[in-house]
């Protein structure tokens, strides 16, 4: 009985088939004209570092051809394209028609959009597949490794090759089944260099030759033949490929030769072909016909997200490259995409030739891998040190996730671009360096002009925290635990305390980021960048910002602070334990990581550093027009010496309004001196900042503050010089000056 149950269940299914495909519109039957019998895979691009680019994003994509061989237009919508050997894939739109004996282009970029598929493909080679509504393979090619800007497919002869000239929605030339090309070898020799060095090149085996460029283009065929000894006479780019027998090129070989000039910094060389840097349609650099509109400025290309291919190499000491790597480079954000020196995202990736840049570009950094870089101008009307001076001040004296920061002299397709300032780029590669998190289990947020947005991962518990803010007093100790268990409070106070001395008023409802790992206990943390407005960006008086109203404002504006980005500060600030860890924290940090003669010291330092090259930077920049906004570039090497001098006279004058406007928002009359002495075998911690020398400073009187002995290895605590009391931590009101000092002995 089950048996013949099942036998009329099985035809029933068969019945329905039947029905569902003739009563359907697309011809996926096994008619002379279905889709199963005419389409196929007929060409493939999975390496377009700069064939061709599409016509809705503008970029270099890879790219999948498929062909209809019938004499009838066949409707391939619902379709699955994939990369997978499941029919789980991208489903071909509705309305994708390809016209008989025509072809249709989709675009392997993962952008899910029109003719834009949800996948990429590997450059190493993979299969893929074309599935019909049903789930059933229509047609599979299997890639082998890919080559920079050749395709690969099926050729005239019905023969699986590699094609030296594409043919994208055209009839496929005769392929090549395998191409191996290798590189041209440069002769070892320095490349910065005297004008009149001569170098040479040579191809790696008979039956190449070397075709170069020196105009910073991609090498081709029809690009001269290297013959002799090539001479430089001024800063020159070189560029070179071997071609074999069938005219098939290697990849690019890129070689900077700079004319020398006299600099401590290091050197940055970023080459790509004029083409992805000037053209109307398709360079990211200028105005150009195909833009979008911009906080500041026209409409422009710059305004894009767009990508392109370059190679990098950094020299740094030595008069050849430490490193020379392809890459990828982006015109970078808001309002100084709209600069004329512009900054960019420098971008590593696999198509590129490798994933990461194995080199220290930072001292302060341990590691030596890098998947991406900034390379950025900060204050580019002012000193162009701005941002790299405020990170450097909190690097080692305060517990907050920053951008390293190095001055670079930078070289655009062989001419000086001016000081650029090298930075690390604060995204999930940046945790996992630096914290050694899962780049794909955490969160990470920002408020970018007045809006909440999420980066990575989830903002729920974010958000949660915040309404739990919004229906709960945090004067209540109990509210307060919720809060403060899920926030680090050493870095979220000392990242509070910089930014409100620094006078950021482009915070907190932009420029602001933190991130939590979904480990176990973790805590949101927060990070410091983009500084620009600090230090009285606009000369303008800034000095005396007030910048614990701004941070505590319910009725800030909707761009730099709203409501809700204040909440927080604001619900933390209810609770009085938090309020006097603050400003005795703060208290800390301006007699130690923000003092006025520790910050000029500071300045001088990165200062001296770049002042060589600061004619040179201006002479560069100095016919560059007025911006919206006032944006007005320093002319002159003297006006770049005054706007330095104020960065000083901030420092030196911020240091006493803070004091003031800290008194005058609680109400404290009178300050009080707090003296820490130091013994052999340990140090004190004060308000929780570690403090490894002799300390003495002003503090607030009668606000608790907490002060702890930190014990060395080999030691152990006894008590205290100037206090009865036994506990290595010990809470002190200081309605008088108090001087303190640890008591340690060895342990026998």
């Amino acid at each position: 009985m089950c048996y013949v149950l099942n036998m009329v269940k099985t035809f029933l299914v068969l019945v329905g088939l039947i029905l569902t495909s003739s009563c359907s519109e697309n011809n996926w039957g096994e008619g002379e004209d279905s889709v199963s019998k005419n389409v196929r895979f007929s060409e493939v691009m999975s390496n377009n570092l700069n064939y061709s680019t599409d016509d809705i994003f503008f970029e270099y994509a890879d790219w999948i051809e498929l062909s209809n061989t019938s004499e009838k237009q066949l409707d391939i919508s619902g379709y699955t394209l994939s990369d997978k050997r499941d029919h789980i894939g991208w489903k071909i739109p509705v309305g994708t028609i390809i016209s008989k004996n025509g072809y249709q282009i989709f675009w392997a970029d993962g952008k899910n959009n029109r003719n834009h598929t949800d996948f990429r493909i590997k450059n190493k080679g993979e299969t893929l597949f074309l599935f019909d509504p049903n789930g059933a393979v229509v047609d599979s090619i299997l890639l082998k490794n890919q080559i920079d800007n050749v395709s690969y497919g099926i050729d005239k002869t019905g023969a699986l090759g590699y094609f030296q000239v594409p043919t994208p929605n055209r009839p496929n030339n005769n392929s090549v089944s395998e191409v191996s090309v290798s590189l041209p070898i440069f002769k070892e020799g320095p490349q910065l260099v005297k004008s009149g060095y001569k170098f040479s090149m040579f191809p790696p085996k008979a039956g190449l030759i070397i075709r170069y460029t020196v105009d910073c283009s991609e090498p081709s065929l029809n690009s001269p033949i290297y013959e002799v000894p090539i001479q430089i006479s001024k800063t020159t780019i070189v560029r070179a490929k071997c071609f074999d027998v069938n005219d098939f090129p290697s990849p690019t070989v890129t070689k900077s030769f700079i004319v020398q000039r006299k600099t401590s910094l290091p050197i940055m060389s970023l080459v790509t072909d004029p083409i992805n840097l000037w053209d109307d349609y398709l360079g990211i650099y200028v105005e150009g016909k195909n833009g979008l509109a911009g906080q500041i400025g026209p409409v422009a290309n710059w305004n894009r997200d767009w990508e392109r291919p370059a190679n990098l190499e950094f020299f740094d000491g030595p008069d050849t490259a430490q490193i020379n790597i392809g890459t990828g480079i982006k015109i970078l954000g808001l309002y100084i995409s709209a600069w004329p020196q512009k900054p960019f995202g420098i971008y590593f990736r696999k198509s590129y030739g490798k994933s990461e840049a194995n080199y220290q570009f930072f001292e302060d950094r341990q590691f030596n891998k890098y998947s991406h870089l900034v390379i950025r101008v900060a204050d580019w009307n002012d000193t162009g040190i701005r941002d790299g001076m405020m990170t450097s001040l909190v690097s080692g004296t305060m517990d907050i996730d920053y951008q390293a920061y190095r001055p670079v002299a930078t070289y655009l397709n062989g001419e000086f671009w001016g000081i650029y300032n090298l930075r690390e780029k604060q995204n999930e590669n940046y945790l996992m360096q630096n914290h050694g998190v899962d780049p794909k289990k955490l969160d990470l947020i920002e408020y970018k002009i007045g809006e909440l947005n999420v980066i990575e991962g989830s903002g729920d518990d974010y958000i949660a925290m915040l309404e739990f803010c919004r229906n709960n007093s945090l004067a209540n100790v109990n509210n307060y635990k919720v809060v403060a268990d899920q926030i680090d409070l050493d870095n979220y106070l000392d990242y509070y305390i910089a930014e409100l001395f620094f006078a950021n008023s482009d915070w907190p409802g932009n420029n602001l980021k933190c991130w939590k790992s979904h480990a176990e206990g973790s805590k949101w943390r927060w990070m410091l960048y983009d500084l620009d407005n600090g230090f009285d960006f606009y000369h303008r008086g800034f000095i005396q910002f007030n910048s614990l109203n701004h941070a505590l404002t319910t009725s800030g504006d909707v761009t730099h602070n709203p409501a809700h980005s204040t909440l927080l500060f604001r619900s933390l600030m209810g609770n009085s334990d938090f309020a006097q860890q603050f400003i005795q924290r703060m208290a800390v940090h301006l007699n130690t990581s923000l003092e006025a003669n520790r910050i000029s010291k500071v300045v001088d330092s990165i200062a001296s550093n770049v002042r060589p090259l600061i004619s040179e930077h201006t002479d560069r920049w100095k016919d560059s027009p007025e911006l919206p906004g006032g944006y007005i570039n320093f002319k002159t090497a003297a006006q770049w010496e005054y706007n330095v001098g104020y960065l000083k006279k901030f420092a030196n004058e911020r240091h006493p309004y803070m004091w003031k406007m800290v008194m005058g928002t609680f109400q404290i009359k009178e300050t009080v001196n707090i003296s820490l002495g130091r013994t052999v075998g340990g140090f004190c911690s004060l308000a929780g900042v570690e403090l490894n020398k002799k300390y003495s400073g002003k503090h607030f009187k009668n606000v608790p503050v907490i002060v702890k002995a930190i014990t060395k290895d080999g030691y152990e605590f006894v008590g205290w010089k100037g206090d009865t009391r036994k506990e290595a931590s010990i809470q002190i009101v200081p309605s008088q000056n108090i001087a303190l000092t640890p008591i340690f002995r060895k342990i026998s």
